[in-house]
């Protein structure tokens, strides 16, 4: 069974998510969403599932599919993790 919900526009254009369905469907921050539409007119929105570094043993892999050239995700992801470290020393 399909679950819905009515979601509003805002006066800025912005679609309000409540509370409890960010919790439910596991949106946070900073996350990107997709909005597709259909060929009968139908709306539906979607997680889009970003690829990212994770340390396998000794080594870090991509999980997902590589959306880029691995060079670029990498390097980003690279200065991504160097700049949280130097936030958390307090640099």
């Amino acid at each position: 069974m399909e679950q819905q919900k009515t979601l509003v526009l805002d006066d800025q254009g912005r679609i309000v998510v409540p509370q409890v369905i960010k919790e439910r469907l596991g949106l946070t921050p900073g996350m990107t969403l997709v909005v597709e539409a259909g060929d009968s007119g139908d709306v539906r929105l979607r997680r889009e599932e970003e690829p990212r570094l994770v340390k396998e043993g000794n080594i870090w892999v991509v999980d997902g599919e590589p959306l880029e050239d691995l060079i670029e995700f990498t390097s980003r992801e690279r200065e991504r993790r160097h700049a949280e470290l130097l936030k958390r020393v307090g640099l």
